[in-house]
Formats: structure tokens, sequence, C-alpha cells
């Protein structure tokens, strides 16, 4: 169904007299009074929700969080009245799973979130621009928000011994990893007229652009994370001193210094008898272009075929990702790549990811504050909670003062 701007508008406007007729606020739907009924909800319980959102394909997931987020973000964050204007708009059936996200997800301070069943879809569809979250970490729910588990330090030793002698003790020591969940805010200015459009391709823009916003983030504060600013630490912080290792590649010698400097990695990892159960290269393409290109003494690129053919260098799977710098050092010509276990990574997420939308708050758009009314935009605001560390620090080595380029 094609509408108008202004029909567009008759419509939100009917839905809101209809649900809110006196200037109230309406009741919650889940917030049910006593001695009465919700049929709707009733009606939505006893159906499988979870199966039937569950089986939703990956272009379905996409669909139903950008409609999703569209009706809260053209109701102002109003759940109810979104229900109803997926059904005028978009005629959305009660049963549709966008109406289901609508009533089950509703929450009682103002907010909206996103219902159990979907957030982990709502993860599965940010995880592949998500390089460190991609990558396949240990993930662990972290209800109360704080959260503390072993991690393994040294491991117990063995040895041989004579008749009648006493038995040799090693023991193996632990260091206490602490989780705290840390608060990611992601907001995302959207404009009206582009809301206003009635077209499947819009819901999956709208559902792309909080997933990439959210993502982003996310790697900053995984991959160089300090811990400054209420962010999580990231491997950088992570990383053991012996560990950081300087690369050793100069102009001229780029395959041999760039086979080296992966095998000083790896040597690192090995020693520290690391048994390689997931190991991934985090680089910056820069990096990636110049091994990519490294040639040996006959004009052959065998990183390069080996990058191009299998997708790993020199054996070990690699990403690429501009959240690592090439501008680092004293000389603002430097970069890292990372060697991680994936194994012993672990992601701890707190709670469900929760929407808010607005057309009358203002912004910070990084030099100054604007207006969302003002400019006929709708922010969309996500709010996710979790925190990161590694079981085994061993697991982790970096490279730095990496020059490579071609």
């Amino acid at each position: 169904m094609e509408l108008t701007m202004d029909q567009l508008k008759e419509v939100v406007a009917g839905i809101m007299k209809e649900v809110n007729p006196h200037g109230m606020a309406p009741d919650v739907p889940g917030e049910i009074k006593p001695g009465t009924a919700d049929p709707i909800v009733d009606a939505i319980t006893k159906s499988d929700v979870s199966r039937d959102i569950t089986g939703m394909s990956a272009k379905e997931r996409r669909l139903a969080i950008g409609r999703t987020v569209r009706a809260l973000a053209a109701t102002k964050g109003n759940a109810f009245a979104a229900d109803k204007y997926a059904e005028k708009v978009w005629n959305e059936s009660p049963d549709s799973h966008v109406r289901k996200i609508l009533v089950i997800g509703t929450d009682a301070s103002g907010g909206f979130l996103i219902p159990e069943i979907l957030s982990d879809d709502f993860i599965e569809l940010y995880r592949p621009v998500a390089v460190v979250r991609n990558q396949n970490p240990v993930e662990i729910p972290m209800p109360e928000g704080n959260m503390s588990m072993n991690g393994l330090a040294s491991g117990a030793s063995a040895d041989y011994i004579g008749e009648t002698e006493n038995l040799p003790v090693g023991e193996q020591t632990f260091r206490r990893m602490s989780f705290s969940a840390k608060k990611l805010a992601v907001l995302t200015p959207i404009s009206n007229d582009l809301l206003s459009t009635p077209s499947g391709k819009v819901d999956r823009l709208v559902a792309d652009d909080i997933s990439y916003a959210t993502a982003n983030r996310e790697d900053i504060a995984f991959l160089r994370g300090d811990g400054s600013g209420n962010s999580p630490i990231g491997f950088k912080t992570l990383c053991l001193p012996a560990n950081l290792i300087p690369s050793a590649w100069m102009a001229g010698t780029s395959l041999g210094d760039i086979r080296r400097d992966i095998y000083k990695l790896k040597r690192a990892l090995r020693y520290a008898e690391v048994p390689f159960r997931l190991p991934v290269l985090f680089m910056s393409p820069r990096s990636e272009f110049a091994a990519e290109l490294a040639m040996d003494s006959y004009g052959n690129t065998p990183l390069g075929t080996e990058m191009q053919t299998k997708g790993t260098l020199m054996g070990f799977p690699f990403v690429s990702t501009t959240k690592i710098p090439d501008n680092l050092g004293t000389g603002s010509d430097e970069s890292e790549i990372y060697l991680v276990d994936m194994a012993d990574v672990v992601v701890a997420d707190m709670s469900r990811p929760q929407i808010a939308a607005s057309m009358e708050a203002s912004y910070f758009d990084g030099t100054q504050m604007r207006s969302a009314f003002h400019a006929d935009l709708t922010l969309m605001r996500i709010i996710a909670r979790h925190d990161f560390n590694m079981r085994h620090l061993e697991s982790l080595a970096i490279l730095t003062g990496v020059k490579w380029d071609v």
C-alpha cells in the first residue's frame, strides 16, 4: 500500500487518537489489570511464538526488525500504537512476526525490549560485520550484570619418580576473570521521509543501519579498548607484555619478513602450548594487501594465492578491519596484527538489546547539537550490555610496529 507523507501522518494521528483519546498514556500491553484479559497477548502466548520466529529466514528477520523499528519510530516509541500502525500501513495480520514482536516486547518503563526469542537474531544480524564476534568467541549469558569465573594461569606438571619416592606436586594456578556489563548505546538519526516509504528495501536499510552502527563500536572496544569511558578492555590491553612482538619487516625484502613476522606470532603461542583450536589473524586492510601482493624472486605472489584460494595466511584464517589503524607509532605509519585463539575469548552478554525512538530529542553530531524535530528526523537508540575477556592470556600475541605496505 503506497502512502504519501500527508496520508501517513493522518494514519499515525488516527492511531494515536484511537489508543489515546483523552491525551492520557494508554495502558501498556503486558500490564493487564486484575480481572481483565488481553486477547491479543493470550492468543500469542498460546501460539508457539518461539518456534515461529526461530524458523524465520535471515531475510525475514531483517524485515521483521526493520519494520519493528520503523513502526516504533512512527509512533514515538509507543509499542501499542506501533502494533496498530503495522496493521494499517502494512496490512500485518495479528499473527505476523512484526506484531507478535511488538506485543510481547513491550516494556513498562517506556522503552522497547527486543524479545528474547529475537535478541539472538539481532546479534546474528550484526554478527557478519562485527569482525570479533563473527570469529566464534565463547558467548555466555550474564543476567545479573556482574560475573566472575576462573581462567587458567598455569597448568599442572608431571614427572617420573623412582620406587618409594614421593609423588611430585604440580598444582594448576588460576586467575579470576571478572565481567561487568558495559553499556553500549547506539544513536542513529533516520530521515522521516525515508521512514514514510512503505518499501521492503527501506526495512532492510533501517535494520542494516542500526546493525552496522552496533557492530562498528563493539569491534573498536573488543580489539583495542583500554577500559576508559566505561568501555570493555580489548585485545590490545589484555595482551601480556611478553607477547607484544616487534615487526621485522623492511622494505625490499617484504615476502621473507612478512613470513618471519607471522612465524614470530605463531612461536609465541606455540611455546605457551596454546592448542590452536580456533586461531585467527586480525589485521588492517593495508597489511592484508601487502601480504597479498608480496612477491618472491620469480614474481610470484605465494601468499596472495593462498589468501585468495584458501582464505588463510600462513595457514591461519584471517580478517581485516579498519578498526585496526595504520597511523600508530612515532611516524604515524605503523599498524598491528593480532593472532588469537578464539576458543579462549569470552563475550558475556547481559541483556536483550533495547530500542527507543524519539522525534523531539536532540543529539550531538560530533561538532554541535542538532534537533531531530527541526531536521525532520527520528532518533533510534539501541542499548546493549556486555563485557569481554580471555580465559588464557597466553592465547594472544600482537605484532607491533607493522609497516607492511604495497
